[in-house]
């Protein structure tokens, strides 16, 4: 199963028909993501699927506001041996909310496409140590 996350429901769509996949598609207008971008996914990436399973797909419906501004976060996990819990948090003019939280395999790569309103602090957090914070405005 590929990684539709921070992609247009476009891609999965065209992956679900091409692999005879039931495209399942919900909506969240309180996801953190831009407007049309896939937040979720289920089965998970790289899970093993047959022809005629279900992939259900959620894409954000979020309204963007007047001021909202577009940050790149690109973040590469260290080498190591084994999976690691990954959380990115996100604090703006709207709250704090959680981009992810995650296990991830060492050596992955992560990049999103993360609006946010006024000054913002950006934390990613592996096992629960913070090992990268960053202001933005």
């Amino acid at each position: 199963m590929p990684d539709f996350r921070n992609k247009k429901l476009a891609a999965a769509t065209l992956w679900a028909s091409t692999q005879n996949m039931n495209l399942i598609v919900k909506e969240d207008a309180k996801s953190p993501f831009p407007y049309g971008t896939i937040a979720a996914q289920s089965p998970s990436a790289d899970s093993q699927v047959a022809p005629g399973s279900r992939l259900e797909i959620i894409v954000s419906r979020r309204e963007a506001s007047d001021d909202e501004k577009t940050y790149h976060l690109h973040y590469e996990l260290p080498q190591g041996k084994k999976q690691m819990r990954i959380r990115i948090v996100m604090s703006d003019d709207n709250g704090e909310r959680e981009v992810i939280n995650e296990s991830k395999q060492p050596g992955s790569k992560i990049d999103l496409e993360i609006p946010y309103s006024g000054k913002a602090t950006f934390r990613i957090l592996s096992d629960g140590i913070l090992v990268r914070e960053r202001e933005i405005q």
